[in-house]
């Protein structure tokens, strides 16, 4: 069976076999060299995908900050649309003014200091390792809802939660500094971990406007 991949009219049609197609360095480097548009800059060398009905499609793979993706096109195609859409909602690290601003304007309230402060308290409050947004199913859930979003690695998230640490401590003595409508309670208090290290900690507890308050002040294992 012989298919035909067709490029633009200036283009002379080549034809490769079934059996041709599995040996595909030469075949790319052929249709690379008659892709013109900068486009293809953005992505990785294609794959070419051959179904079983006979349709040839090319895989184009994010060379960006979101490799997950890819971009399929049939292989009698010339058109760069899909590939300049994907271009467009994959932005660089720091996104301009401007295009934050038409985002918001589209109901998109993303921010990235809050994307690391709220994935910080979620690994703190639920006992989540940092290496969870490292996960591939995790990122792809997130990129569905937000395609342009940003995770921070594991190293990020431990920073994060040592600044959080001291700007609570930093808080927590300016509460106490100052008079408080109940009782400060002092009570030590010992634990043992899932992966079984013991620890002593010592926690603080008062009552504030109607709520009971609870922080841990410090541990020793």
């Amino acid at each position: 069976m012989v298919i035909s991949l067709r490029r633009r009219p200036s283009v002379r049609i080549c034809h490769f076999s079934c059996a041709q197609i599995s040996l595909t360095a030469n075949l790319i480097a052929h249709l690379q060299s008659t892709w013109r548009s900068s486009v293809y800059d953005h992505f990785h060398a294609p794959t070419i995908v051959c179904h079983l009905d006979g349709h040839i499609m090319h895989k184009f793979m994010c060379r960006s900050i979101h490799p997950t993706i890819c971009v399929s096109r049939a292989d009698y195609e010339d058109s760069t649309s899909n590939l300049k859409r994907h271009i467009e909602l994959c932005e660089p690290m720091d996104t301009p003014e401007a295009q934050t601003m038409q985002d918001f304007a589209h109901g998109v309230t993303y921010s990235w200091p809050q994307v690391r402060y709220l994935i910080a308290m979620w690994c703190v409050c639920s006992h989540c390792p940092f290496s969870i947004v490292e996960d591939r199913e995790f990122q792809k859930l997130l990129q569905m809802l937000y395609l342009k979003i940003r995770l921070p690695s594991h190293f990020t998230i431990a920073r994060d939660i040592r600044v959080i640490t001291d700007s609570a401590e930093t808080s927590l003595i300016k509460l106490f500094k100052v008079s408080t409508d109940s009782l400060v309670h002092l009570c030590v208090d010992g634990w043992t971990s899932p992966n079984v290290f013991s620890y002593l900690g010592i926690t603080v507890h008062w009552h504030h406007q109607a709520s009971i308050h609870h922080v841990l002040l410090d541990y020793v294992q």
